[in-house]
């Protein structure tokens, strides 16, 4: 690669974003599979979560598409075997109607199942632990066991046996992080000490469970954080810092559009749109045990209907003791989601009910005082800067003029005003490539003077 294409390259990364193969997705009789794109991408918190958001969703499409085909498939079956009439003309009952599909003999699953769990190792290469048992190993039979006997939806069997697939593929363990891995996020959470000064409490509380962790050789359990304050001052922009700091995927479950209590643990079976919820989709048929959960702008949920009850499913799920065997309603899985790690985000903390907010450890956080906001703006600028290097640092009177911005609206303006420096052929950031509303007076008036002569 040229001198001048690696600096074209200054601020990007390749990354890999999951598709859904269309040579196959378009074919009826194979199924679909993931395929990987490499992608030159900005290198910023926000590609960051579209790129997972975009996976994500690659991986949902490929599961609607091979249910689509399997659903195909059983349709052609079953006007081959001419409907539901047995030989004779005899009706067929549902319990026979499965087991003469031979869909999957149990047997030979249960034989599958146990030999993938028994072989499993927990343990990495140096003998690390890297793997937690999320469910029992038995636990995805049910949703093959009398499938026909448990809904007579035929869409709803189709979804199960897509998911009971899933499940014996993945196994019975999930990825944590390693302690060699906490190590690092420690050194991580330090740096985020001057980019989120006034969240350092929080910062300290979740060193503190990391060194624990180390010290006693357990996985990292962190305990469900509340973070209460005015908006503006960062709190999600923060969770998502904190999620890259510990290197996990950040899920955000918002309380702000009608939520239902089915959108964490799944909606009744009996429905005909019967979905599982998001920690069912995350944990069992993701690849970690330990995702980070934002349930955002908490607050909200007291508009909610007494019907719709968004936050029960956080009894369960926020007490330790429990959240070790929950269960998705739609799937009538059991698992262990005790490894989450939530932090919620509210700016009114009365409307929250007591036994929610009892579940919390809960910081206030107020806007950062003048001399945090310029150590703030100061170590946002140092950290983009790092991402475009062949341009000069920004002078100091650059960071003075961001620093009542959020972090997140201060790489955003700081992106803009590199790009603009390299459009006038200047690896220099000057003032009028700021946004004009953060422009001091005196500057604008001498523009506009220019422009008049």
């Amino acid at each position: 690669m040229s001198q001048q294409s690696e600096k074209d390259l200054d601020g990007f990364a390749l990354r890999k974003i999951l598709v859904a193969e269309s040579s196959i997705a378009s074919s009826e009789d194979r199924y679909a599979q993931l395929a990987a794109v490499s992608l030159a991408l900005p290198v910023t918190p926000a590609v960051e979560e579209l790129v997972r958001e975009r996976c994500a969703s690659a991986k949902a499409e490929v599961h609607r598409i091979n249910l689509a085909i399997t659903t195909k498939e059983k349709e052609e079956e079953n006007t081959r075997r001419g409907g539901l009439m047995g030989e004779g003309g005899a009706a067929v009952s549902p319990g026979q109607r499965h087991l003469a599909g031979k869909e999957f003999d149990l047997e030979t699953e249960r034989v599958l199942l146990e030999k993938q769990f028994s072989e499993t190792p927990v343990r990495d290469g140096l003998g690390e632990l890297n793997r937690v048992q999320i469910m029992d190993w038995k636990e995805p039979l049910k949703l093959i066991t009398a499938s026909d006997v448990r809904t007579p939806d035929r869409d709803t069997r189709t979804r199960d046996q897509g998911l009971y697939r899933t499940l014996r593929d993945l196994g019975a363990y999930r990825q944590i992080a390693r302690h060699s891995e906490l190590v690092q996020s420690i050194e991580s959470l330090q740096k985020m000490r001057s980019t989120h000064p006034n969240f350092t409490p929080v910062i300290d509380f979740v060193k503190g469970q990391l060194r624990l962790a180390i010290d006693l050789g357990r996985p990292l359990l962190i305990p469900p954080i509340l973070l209460g304050g005015p908006p503006g001052v960062g709190k999600t922009h923060f969770t998502l810092a904190l999620a890259e700091a510990l290197s996990r995927p950040m899920l955000r479950h918002s309380f702000d559009a009608s939520p239902t209590a089915s959108s964490l643990m799944g909606s009744a079976r009996n429905w005909s749109n019967t979905t599982t919820g998001l920690v069912f989709d995350h944990v069992c048929l993701g690849a970690r045990a330990d995702p980070v959960i934002l349930l955002d702008e908490l607050d909200k949920a007291v508009n909610a209907t007494k019907e719709s009850k968004p936050l029960d499913p956080l009894h369960s799920l926020l007490e330790p003791v429990s959240a070790c065997a929950v269960t998705d309603i739609s799937a009538a899985i059991t698992f262990n989601a005790s490894y989450i790690t939530w932090i919620a985000t509210a700016n009114d903390l009365w409307h929250l009910p007591a036994p929610i907010l009892s579940r919390f450890r809960v910081f206030h956080i107020q806007s950062p005082t003048a001399a945090q906001a310029l150590e703030q703006a100061r170590s946002v600028a140092e950290s983009v800067h790092a991402r475009f290097n062949t341009f000069e640092p920004p002078a100091k009177r650059i960071t003075v003029l961001l620093a009542h911005l959020t972090p997140r609206q201060q790489i955003q303006v700081l992106e803009h005003a590199y790009a603009n420096a390299l459009v006038h052929g200047r690896r220099k950031i000057l003032v009028q490539d700021l946004p004009v509303e953060l422009r001091p007076e005196d500057e604008l008036s001498g523009e506009k003077t220019d422009m008049l002569h």
